[in-house]
């Protein structure tokens, strides 16, 4: 480090520049740090407004009644239990009985029942989630905003520091005494300078 800039960063340490530029950059990577973490959320966000697009599945029994008839775990669920209750129904010679009809319908709310009520927490599952992280997301940016903005402040302070250790350095170089500061810089009003020396007395002439 050569003469000129170790005077200049002591006069940047004087004037609070030092302190400054380091608040502002702190603000910034704080504020930087929190917007990469709250992109992390995006996926769980996207997730969340996908759910809602299905929020009618909720309450549409139509929209219900069409998603079993394409699933196919409805018809593989459907096709055992309907298999079950012929067996059954067989073994007691009552495959036309009317206790055995009931349980072919039956067999169709039980085999739809739980694949519904999966579905819809799901959905819901979905939506909390996607809620949460975008409040989680949203404390993120706020909290970098607030840390962005405190540097800034911060540095304005640092400056506004440095202006009154000059100011009271410059005072005291030509005599004064500036108690706490200057006005407007966090300092007293009241300035007191060294007294001016005493006039020499001129000697009384007599006549004679």
């Amino acid at each position: 480090m050569g003469l000129f800039s170790f005077v200049q960063d002591v006069v940047d340490d004087v004037r609070g520049k030092t302190a400054a530029r380091a608040a502002k950059k702190a603000g910034k990577e704080l504020n930087r740090a929190a917007i990469e973490n709250a992109e992390k959320f995006q996926p769980y966000i996207d997730l969340g407004l996908g759910a809602i697009d299905h929020h009618e599945f909720l309450l549409d029994p139509n929209l219900q009644y069409q998603w079993l008839q394409d699933n196919p775990l409805f018809s593989l669920m459907l096709e055992n239990a309907n298999t079950a209750t012929k067996k059954m129904a067989a073994a007691r010679s009552r495959l036309s009985a009317g206790d055995t009809l009931q349980q072919f319908s039956d067999n169709v709310l039980l085999s739809a029942r739980p694949l519904i009520r999966d579905q819809t927490a799901d959905i819901l599952s979905l939506m909390g989630l996607g809620f949460d992280a975008q409040s989680t997301a949203s404390g993120l940016r706020t909290s970098g905003e607030s840390a962005r903005a405190a540097g800034i402040v911060s540095a304005a302070n640092a400056r506004a520091a440095g202006t009154n250790n000059i100011l009271t350095g410059m005072a005291n170089l030509l005599g004064g005494n500036v108690s706490g500061g200057f006005p407007g810089f966090g300092g007293s009003s009241s300035t007191q300078f060294a007294p001016a020396p005493p006039s020499p007395s001129v000697p009384t002439l007599e006549l004679p």
